[in-house]
């Protein structure tokens, strides 16, 4: 079996190769990926045949070319609904290498999920990989939406999508700069599946922040949070991507104490608007600059 698989990554490369000859004198796009590598990738004549290996890429292509550059997906790539009728190559760390080979795809996009092993074999059969990396701030979103543009030719489309999250981030700043803000906490989980928030360091956080709310564990790196500081704090908002926390937490003997439980302030949010940065997020924002204003103890 795993001599089978060996001849046929081998085959696979040797029509690559063969493939790729007739790029050796294109122009090429030099760019600085999330990773911090320079990567070149061909000046594509035509529309590139592209594999996205991250959900915040897929919605980006999509509203780049409405996703005619996109050929296959991960699993997790759910959003727009015209992404789920795309195979998918498997997972966001470990994707079946076989299948996405079998594509000859001119690139393969994905996030910092991605194992630098697998851009390593990737990369040994020539396909350039680009590594659009979740950053801490929005802002951080801005350059993969240029390098994105400038990969497929939409340059000039790209640049009109970031400068409207500009503007739209800036108005929604502007409005929330004298507001009041409520105590806020994201939750990911609680209880005996360990208490798991967004730390200041996270996208979400910052989210938080943008919209005027103080993120009540700013005191705290990465997702992981302690109950104890999550009483001390007795956020008077929570907010959550999961509909059932909301009566799990009315049920729960301990964590129905909590102030905004018990004054029924636990707000749903879309996972896809926060979770992931993309245009979305604009949507995020607005839904919590609503919440977070209208608030009042």
């Amino acid at each position: 079996m795993f001599l089978k698989k060996k001849i046929s990554l081998l085959l696979l490369s040797i029509c690559i190769l063969i493939g790729c000859t007739d790029k050796k004198n294109q122009s090429t796009i030099t760019l600085n990926d999330s990773y911090g590598r320079k990567i070149k990738i061909p000046s594509f004549a035509k529309t590139p045949r592209i594999i996205s290996i991250a959900p915040s890429m897929t919605e980006l292509l999509f509203q780049l070319d409405n996703g005619e550059s996109i050929i296959a997906r991960s699993d997790y790539c759910d959003y727009p609904q015209e992404a789920k009728s795309l195979p998918s190559v498997g997972s966001l760390i470990d994707p079946n290498l076989e299948y996405i080979l079998s594509f000859k795809p001119d690139l393969v996009v994905a996030s910092d999920h991605f194992t630098k092993e697998s851009v390593n074999k990737l990369e040994h059969f020539n396909i350039p990989v680009y590594i659009g990396k979740q950053g801490q701030y929005i802002e951080d979103f801005y350059q993969i939406i240029a390098d994105m543009g400038q990969i497929i030719g939409k340059k000039e489309r790209s640049q009109i999508l970031i400068t409207k999250m500009q503007d739209q981030i800036s108005e929604i700043k502007q409005r929330v700069q004298n507001n009041d803000k409520p105590k806020v906490y994201y939750m990911i989980s609680f209880g005996e599946s360990g208490d798991y928030t967004a730390g200041k360091n996270t996208f979400i956080a910052n989210l938080i922040r943008t919209a005027g709310g103080i993120n009540i564990s700013d005191d705290a790196n990465g997702w992981s949070y302690n109950r104890e500081k999550l009483f001390a704090g007795n956020p008077d908002l929570i907010l959550i991507s999961r509909n059932e926390i909301g009566n799990q937490l009315k049920k729960d003997a301990i964590y129905s104490k909590l102030k905004a439980v018990q004054n029924n302030n636990i707000y749903f949010l879309e996972s896809g608007t926060v979770e992931r940065p993309s245009l979305r997020n604009i949507e995020a924002l607005l839904e919590m600059e609503k919440i977070f204003s209208s608030y009042s103890e």
